[in-house]
């Protein structure tokens, strides 16, 4: 079954090709299933040689093969959808604009493959949940063996974080913080505890009274998270599951919805908005891509919420699961895309 589906997404594509140079049909944006890949197919998109949108260039290599065109650039546009690493990982572009390289110039964006591109991004805010930060906290930064701290809790109100959870020292201790987040570089944001409980009772004052600080105490190095004093620092280009991200954070304030974060690397890059008037997308624009075991050069691809109104809410380690059970259409209006309309992955149960 999994075989015929495969073919059925590979037909999809490869008409939809072909409607872009032959006379278009009458029913030019019918839909079909999406559906795993087969074989190694090679597609041309609908931009026009991938390289060039409105006054920006996308970066080229040179390093042009039958399955990669030597362009190494892909610009993602997101609004108001949700990103995820892994089940409670991730969170949420109110805006973004991207571009994201292959690892190897030679090969295509590889979308199955979190660890073989590299995401730049360029200008959005994001926010995080206190439930994500929390999730990311437990499930990524402090999940090895011999980990200092654990059952972390975050919340978020009043514009202050609160950080609770349990440290080792001869046994687990609970223990509770609250402060406030701010940027101390592009790369560092910095929680700096000013009320501190441990096993319930205060104790801000009693470390300060005994000239103690709490890595006098507690050691806590982890991915992306370090303690210094009453500081805990987040590096935020080591904090996240590949793949791997550059941003520069130039402001942090802390909502009661999570922590947002306005994000500008000063390269102006132009807006595109989605054919459709979809408020929650995800657009694939320039470049190599490959989904499934499609590449499509000169990609133009938005990928949309399967029922309108619903947010978009795209699984970086489990899109093909999303894709699968979404449907593609190719439209000629305004301009010739490929469209994947996607469930959620909350939708599809668990992993078969």
């Amino acid at each position: 079954m999994r075989q015929g589906l495969c073919g059925a997404f590979a037909l999809v594509l490869c008409a939809a090709v072909a409607c872009a140079n032959t006379v278009p049909p009458k029913a030019s944006n019918a839909s079909a299933p999406a559906t795993a890949d087969s074989g190694a197919l090679v597609s041309e998109g609908t931009l026009p040689t991938g390289r060039q949108i409105g006054d920006y260039a996308l970066a080229t290599s040179g390093a042009g093969s039958s399955r990669a065109s030597g362009i190494d650039e892909t610009l993602l546009f997101a609004r108001n959808a949700g990103l995820h690493f892994d089940v409670g990982i991730g969170f949420t572009l109110e805006s973004l604009t991207a571009s994201a390289y292959p690892s190897d110039p030679a090969e295509p964006l590889r979308l199955g493959d979190p660890t073989a591109f590299r995401i730049v991004v360029h200008s959005g805010r994001v926010i995080m949940s206190a439930d994500e930060l929390a999730a990311l906290l437990n499930r990524y930064s402090f999940a090895f063996e011999g980990a200092p701290l654990r059952r972390i809790r975050i919340t978020t109100r009043d514009g202050q974080l609160g950080f609770a959870g349990q440290y080792y020292r001869d046994g687990w201790v609970d223990f509770t913080m609250h402060g406030a987040l701010e940027v101390e570089n592009p790369q560092t944001l910095k929680f700096v505890a000013d009320e501190i409980t441990v096993a319930g009772h205060p104790a801000a004052e009693l470390l300060a009274a005994a000239h103690v600080e709490l890595d006098d105490i507690l050691d806590v190095s982890a991915n992306g998270v370090v303690l210094s004093g009453n500081t805990i620092r987040l590096h935020v280009l080591d904090m996240f599951p590949p793949p791997a991200m550059q941003l520069s954070v130039r402001a942090a304030q802390v909502r009661d919805d999570g922590v947002v974060l306005d994000v500008d690397d000063g390269v102006d890059v132009p807006a595109l908005e989605p054919t459709s008037d979809a408020d929650s997308y995800v657009l694939v624009q320039g470049g190599d891509v490959k989904i499934m075991r499609t590449v499509v050069r000169g990609a133009n691809l938005e990928l949309l919420p399967i029922d309108a109104g619903m947010r978009l809410n795209l699984s970086l380690y489990q899109y093909r699961r999303q894709v699968v059970a979404g449907y593609f259409n190719f439209e000629r209006s305004p301009r010739e895309v490929f469209i994947a309309r996607i469930p959620n992955l909350d939708t599809l149960g668990s992993t078969p």
